[in-house]
């Protein structure tokens, strides 16, 4: 499978995000889509944002040129029509989604009432939560109705964990291209060209965006990158899943993406707790707890990078294992070193006044 094919889709990804990238912040200066300062917020000056559309760009103009070209990807491609129409049709409805959001505020219910829609539309194209296996080999396959409200429920918490771990400059872009990285190499090992090819083109076009998203930030990629990448690897990882007839099937998109995912549970976790709103924002998240205790923003980042890192190497280990004695030792290693994690970080114990300390250092 390799060719000379995904090589190119990388490489314009990447160039063209890049080069989108400056005019969007234009746009998104001209027409107000800027990111203001807060008390919620890190940045101390206004930054514009819509970054998703650059970010988008980069990913659908050489996913649909390659398409057209003949190719070895082409045919294979064709070959799972639904599912390649879910996944770019869905990303589409939620790049619009995104930027409504980023110009004038959606509500909860409205972000749902795109997001479930096209959670349901992934299910019936195919890529779904739906057939996994036991400790002890054997194979358990969902109900439909469970495993719709499964794939449903896994799109929509990925979706909105990208929007949540998306608090410095660029964590979740190089979070979510670390994810992306591995699915394209699950999918790779697996001989799943269309998946393969849409993973790699993303990547590139992250990494394009990247070059002016770190430290200092030029530019935010907004909900409408955050939510469009969440979206993306929401449906890739569940059909990178499916190829696993075991308990890897479930499991390996929950690896994959640990970082935002325990930022996530996190968050819910702490606002039940202290009886504030599940969707109120706060300055607790992951990367706030490594800023209140003196780290700078670049090295912050850079940490979560490598946390994130390990988790996706962790994921794609579990991939390319040829031995499935090691698929739950190593799902143990994933989740000992997630609670250990956020155990350092103190969730798991009282540990008030992070905010304020945080909110004194602004």
């Amino acid at each position: 499978m390799l060719t000379l094919t995904p090589v190119a889709g990388l490489v314009v990804a990447f160039l063209l995000s890049w080069a989108v990238t400056p005019l969007v912040l234009k746009l998104a200066r001209r027409i107000g889509a800027i990111d203001k300062q807060s008390d919620t917020k890190i940045h101390a000056k206004d930054i514009p944002r819509l970054g998703g559309l650059a970010i988008a760009s980069g990913f659908y103009v050489p996913v649909l040129a390659l398409g057209l070209r003949v190719n070895l990807y082409q045919g294979m491609i064709y070959e799972e029509p639904r599912r390649v129409v879910a996944l770019l049709g869905g990303g589409l409805a939620i790049i619009v989604l995104g930027v409504y959001d980023d110009l004038r505020g959606a509500r909860a219910w409205q972000k749902l009432a795109v997001q479930v829609p096209v959670a349901v539309l992934a299910w019936w194209a195919g890529i779904r939560i739906g057939v996994t296996g036991d400790p002890a080999g054997h194979l358990l396959v969902l109900p439909g109705a469970v495993s719709l409200v499964a794939t449903v429920v896994w799109v929509v918490v990925v979706v909105n964990a990208l929007n949540l771990i998306d608090g410095l400059d660029g964590l979740a872009s190089g979070i979510a291209l670390q994810a992306l990285l591995a699915t394209a190499m699950c999918a790779w090992h697996r001989d799943d060209a269309a998946l393969a090819l849409f993973a790699i083109c993303l990547s590139g076009a992250v990494g394009g965006f990247l070059v002016h998203n770190f430290h200092p930030a030029s530019i935010f990629m907004g909900d409408s990158g955050s939510m469009f990448l969440g979206y993306v690897l929401a449906i890739s990882t569940a059909w990178s899943s499916q190829k696993a007839a075991t308990m890897v099937g479930v499991v390996l998109p929950v690896v994959a993406l640990a970082l935002p995912l325990l930022d996530t549970s996190m968050a819910i976790w702490r606002r039940m707790v202290t009886g504030r709103k599940v969707l109120s924002g706060d300055l607790e998240h992951i990367h706030h707890r490594l800023l209140a205790r003196g780290w700078s923003h670049r090295r912050s980042v850079l940490t979560l990078y490598g946390v994130g890192l390990f988790f996706s190497l962790l994921s794609v280990a579990l991939v390319y294992s040829s031995d499935s004695r090691l698929d739950w030792p190593l799902v143990g290693v994933a989740l000992i070193a997630a609670l250990a994690f956020a155990r350092w970080l103190g969730y798991l114990k009282r540990d008030a006044g992070v905010g304020s300390a945080l909110a004194r250092r602004k």
